[in-house]
This record gives structure tokens, C-alpha cells and sequence, in this order.
């Protein structure tokens, strides 16, 4: 018989495969893009595609990027040993 800390820890377990297999589909299917945890872990490319999925990535990326640009002039400035 199945201790309680077992029977929680396969019903986690279970939990964590379900909602993998909901986002693996997600990814398939287009509407979901795979974190660099689940490409390894075996997940598709969003859209089964490279290409689409870096594209997605890039899109995502730009901004943030950006953001970080446009706040280094600030931080480049505030470093003594520079100037």
C-alpha cells in the first residue's frame, strides 16, 4: 500500500506530465512557445518549425532588448571608472 507522501508525490508527478502534454500540444499546434527548459526536456518547436519558432523568440527578445538599450546610457554613466 501506497504511503500518503507517495501517493502525493505521483499525483504531482502526473499533474506535471499532464500539463506538459498540454503545452507540447500548445507548441504543435502553433499557440504556445517552448521555454529553453522545455525544448530540452523534448517539447516541439513552436509550430514543429525552427524557423518559426526563432522567429517568435526574436520577436519576444526585441523589445527587452531594447528596453535594456535605452536604460545603458544611464547606468554607463553612473560608473566612476569609466570616466
Amino acid at each position: 500500500m501506497a504511503t500518503k507522501e507517495t501517493s502525493g508525490e505521483a499525483k504531482r508527478i502526473r499533474a506535471t506530465l499532464r500539463h506538459f502534454e498540454r503545452r507540447k500540444n500548445a507548441a504543435v499546434a502553433g499557440s504556445h512557445l517552448p521555454t529553453e527548459v522545455e525544448l530540452l526536456a523534448g517539447m516541439p518547436f513552436l509550430g514543429a518549425d525552427i524557423q518559426r519558432d526563432m522567429q517568435a523568440f526574436a520577436e519576444r527578445l526585441m523589445p527587452r532588448l531594447q528596453r535594456q538599450a535605452d536604460h545603458a546610457p544611464t547606468l554607463i554613466s553612473q560608473w566612476s571608472f569609466i570616466a
